[in-house]
C-alpha cells in the first residue's frame, strides 16, 4: 500500500477489512447497546498499525494535534481522517441532521476547516494533501415488544418513533443512507459499505460506513 496516496476508497475498503476482523455479534452487541464513536476509529487504527507494510518512519496518530486519525511520515501528516457517528434516525430525518445539535453539515465544515488549517502551518498550502471525511451510521431493527424500560438498548425510544414515523426499519435506513450521501457529496466524491454485522436479543443491526475527499 502507498501511505501517502490514500484517498477516501481506500478508507473506505481499509475499514471493511478491520471490521471483518471482529465478531458481527460483538458488532451488533457494541451498536445496539450505546453509541461507539470512537471504536470505528480505534479499530481502522489498530489495524493499520499493525499492518507489517508500515514504514519504519511512518506511525498512525489518534488525536493527533486535535485530529481523528492521521498517518503520519515523522512529523507531518500524510492523510488526515475526521470521522463522526451518527445513529440511522438522526440522520434519516434532514431537519436534524442539518439544523439541531447534529447539524452534520457544520461538523463537516468544521473539521475540514481544522484540518486544512494543519497542512496550512506544515505545508504553506491548505490541499497540500488528503483530507478524508468519514460518517458511520448505525440502527437497530427494535421489536415493537421491547420493553423500554429495560435501558438496555441505547437510544431504543428513538429508535421506535423513527421506525413508525418512516413506515418501516428498512425505509428509516435508506433514507438515512440517501440523506448522508447527498450531505457529503456536498464535500467531493462519495464512497460508502455496508458493514457486516450480527443481530443483538434476536434484532438486526445495521452499521453503513461513508467516505468523502472533499475539495478545499
Amino acid at each position: 500500500m502507498n501511505y501517502d496516496a490514500i484517498e477516501h476508497q481506500q478508507v473506505v475498503s481499509l475499514m471493511k477489512e478491520a471490521f471483518a476482523k471482529v465478531n458481527p455479534q460483538s458488532l451488533a452487541y457494541l451498536y445496539a447497546t450505546g453509541k461507539s464513536e470512537l471504536y470505528a476509529r480505534d479499530l481502522l487504527s489498530s489495524y493499520l498499525n499493525s499492518s507489517p507494510d508500515l514504514p519504519q518512519n511512518y506511525f498512525v496518530g489518534r488525536e493527533w494535534k486535535r485530529h481523528d486519525m492521521t498517518i503520519n511520515n515523522g512529523p507531518k501528516p500524510v492523510l488526515i481522517v475526521e470521522g463522526k457517528s451518527n445513529t440511522h434516525y438522526d440522520a434519516a430525518d434532514i431537519g436534524r441532521l442539518l439544523k439541531n445539535k447534529v447539524n452534520m453539515r457544520k461538523s463537516a465544515k468544521d473539521d475540514l476547516e481544522k484540518s486544512g488549517e494543519t497542512l496550512k502551518a506544515l505545508y504553506g498550502r491548505k490541499d497540500a494533501m488528503p483530507i478524508v471525511l468519514t460518517n458511520l451510521l448505525f440502527g437497530i431493527d427494535l421489536n415493537p415488544a421491547y420493553d423500554l424500560k429495560l435501558y438496555e438498548i441505547g437510544y431504543a425510544d428513538q429508535f421506535r418513533k423513527a421506525i413508525k414515523k418512516h413506515g418501516g426499519f428498512n425505509e428509516m435506513v435508506d433514507k438515512a443512507r440517501t440523506n448522508v450521501k447527498n450531505m457529503l457529496s456536498e464535500f467531493g466524491d462519495v464512497a460508502y459499505t455496508s458493514i457486516e454485522c450480527g443481530t443483538y436479543r434476536n434484532m438486526k443491526v445495521v452499521i453503513d460506513f461513508f467516505a468523502a475527499s472533499p475539495k478545499i
